[in-house]
């Protein structure tokens, strides 16, 4: 199992769920681009590009299969627990404190902004 991936001079620990669920593409990625494969994932910077439309797939797969537009009430009452994510000009609001699928695409998609920065 993969605790640990490295984006240029960026280290990324195992947390929760979130390599549980990108661990199939992860080794699709690796294997189309002849990475190493272990617990750790070394991503080189000229695959950056690659790397974010993967996790941009994968994150689409995600919202696609198990979003829920919380209801108007839901985020009234609980506003903190809500966070939007935009993904193909498509705004979604995840709960990413109390359902696991909001909290991994959460997770994501603070990845994909986080490797975003460093490009």
């Amino acid at each position: 199992m993969i605790e640990r991936l490295k984006i240029g001079q960026d280290t990324v620990e195992s947390k929760g769920f979130l390599f549980d669920y990108l661990y199939s593409y992860l080794l699709r990625f690796a294997k189309c681009n002849k990475i190493p494969f272990g617990k750790s994932l070394e991503i080189p910077n000229y695959l950056l590009t690659d790397f974010l439309v993967m996790l941009e797939t994968s994150l689409q797969d995600l919202l696609e299969d198990c979003y829920e537009e919380p209801t108007h009430k839901q985020r009234s009452k609980f506003p903190t627990r809500y966070q939007k994510i935009n993904l193909n000009n498509k705004l979604y609001v995840v709960d990413y404190r109390k359902d696991i699928a909001g909290k991994i695409a959460y997770r994501i998609d603070a990845l994909i902004n986080r490797i975003k920065e460093l490009n």
